[in-house]
């Protein structure tokens, strides 16, 4: 018996150590994308662990725009010279970007690594910047060109894409993408409330965004928990529970919320192709993957619609707009074209506009 404890409790360090993992791993990717990482940190193995979460996260394409961008920011607030063998460097990022992407995909087959420094770990081979001189010689990425464009190797030919490329791949990518922006048109409108607010309700037969918020939470705790292996609705999940208000205090309501999310995108990110093949039931009725998926997507993006509508009203006057002001189209248009708001919002803030 005293050996089966000694197993749990080692099982739950590990799972602690994991978990510590993942928010580190979310902390470096803010760090990265607000600027704040100390330019000493920004090491060979850093722009490695950067380029796999982003890869873990998006299709190569989207992954590599994101890389771009946020390296040319990066490097402006470091005022990094640009320079015949300073700067960003179109070439250096795409070709490490396809050998990382390559890798990724070579072990799918097996366990994947759970964190951007267990990654890492198990490739060697990557946390060298000379990886790239099997493929170029030092005269091709010398070359002007290859600092503005994408120039293809002279010694050999990089590895050819395919997982990251496919359809299953690609929409598991799509549902994480949807799922982020849902939350965070609802982080924006809570934000935006007293911790009163939050907890008002527009009317006697109506929830507060505090309510809708528990309830969100606790069913992606409930479908997204064991999701391939148990039923979505779990027989310790107490639904109408999840309409009384009864957190008392705003960190613990978004500590609950975030939960629910985490375990969400914790999951959707442990899925791989083969699984969208699988069925899975909820309150006993079969469901394909994909449908599970789009079911829950569904079920977020109806109550976040509530949550902003409600938020929006209780703001009165000191509203600001979360979507497109009013008469705004045509020049947000020209700022974010081509950008990727959807999947990576606009920086630039838009006036505040009394409706959104």
């Amino acid at each position: 018996m005293s050996r089966l404890q000694g197993c749990i409790t080692q099982l739950g360090s590990l799972r602690n150590e994991i978990g510590a993992d993942r928010m580190r791993d979310h902390d470096l990717l803010r760090a990265f994308e607000d600027c704040s990482l100390p330019y000493a940190e920004w090491t060979h193995r850093c722009h490695v662990k950067i380029a796999y979460l982003y890869l873990r996260r998006f299709p190569f394409d989207e992954a590599l725009a994101k890389v771009r961008s946020g390296i040319q920011k990066y490097n402006a607030t470091n005022s990094v010279v640009e320079g015949p063998t300073t700067g960003y460097s179109e070439t250096t990022t795409q070709a490490f970007l396809r050998l990382i992407a390559a890798t990724i995909d070579t072990c799918q087959s097996i366990p994947p690594t759970s964190t951007a420094d267990a990654f890492c770990d198990a490739h060697p081979q990557l946390m060298t910047s000379h990886a790239l001189r099997f493929f170029y010689s030092p005269t091709r990425r010398a070359d002007p060109r290859a600092k503005r464009h994408f120039v293809e190797p002279d010694l050999a030919p990089l590895p050819t894409l395919h997982g990251s490329q496919n359809v299953g791949d690609t929409l598991l990518r799509s549902a994480i993408a949807t799922f982020q922006a849902d939350k965070g048109w609802a982080d924006k409108a809570i934000a935006q409330l007293d911790d009163d607010k939050l907890h008002t309700a527009l009317d006697p037969n109506t929830n507060s965004i505090a309510v809708i918020m528990k309830h969100v939470a606790g069913n992606l705790l409930s479908r997204w928990t064991d999701f391939l292996t148990s039923d979505g609705e779990k027989p310790w999940r107490n639904r109408d529970d999840e309409f009384i208000d009864s957190f008392t205090t705003r960190q613990e309501l978004l500590a609950y919320w975030e939960s629910g999310w985490n375990r969400l995108f914790e999951t959707l990110e442990s899925l791989r192709p083969a699984d969208l093949l699988k069925s899975v039931t909820i309150r006993g009725e079969p469901h394909s993957v994909p449908l599970a998926i789009q079911r829950s997507l569904a079920h977020c993006g109806y109550h976040v619609g509530q949550i902003v509508l409600i938020a929006r009203i209780l703001a009165g006057d000191q509203w600001q707009t979360i979507s497109i002001p009013r008469g705004a189209s045509q020049s947000y248009n020209e700022i974010v074209w081509g950008k990727g708001h959807y999947q990576r919002p606009a920086q630039v803030r838009q006036p505040t506009e009394n409706s959104s």
